[in-house]
């Protein structure tokens, strides 16, 4: 596999690591409350799906090859989804729910 190729994978599996956080979240808000029987289903579908989704995409750039660095990339998009989730979005919704309550009050 060339250098172009594997840029492009590690790219791809970065990409999905990030699609991967915000559908989980997605899921998980789906799934909350559920029976344990339909979570559990739910989650497995979900995760099942998932791997064969990256599997073909893997397979239409890369003949489907494999390396461990697409795994640390996929781990690494879905860390850096989650850190900056966690720090921006969140504090964003916050922000602007504090200029909503102190327009309410102006009012």
């Amino acid at each position: 596999m060339d250098l172009k190729l594997q840029i492009i994978s590690i790219l791809i599996s970065f990409i999905f690591g990030v699609y991967f956080f915000f559908t989980l979240q997605l899921v998980s808000k789906i799934l909350v409350g559920k029976k344990d029987l339909i979570s559990f289903l739910g989650y497995f579908i979900f995760i099942i799906s998932s791997s064969i989704l990256y599997f073909f995409i893997l397979k239409k750039y890369n003949y489907g090859l494999i390396h461990i660095y697409f795994f640390l990339s996929i781990f690494t998009g879905y860390i850096l989804s989650n850190f900056l989730d966690s720090k921006f979005i969140v504090n964003s919704k916050k922000e602007w729910y504090n200029v909503y309550t102190s327009i309410g009050r102006w009012v």
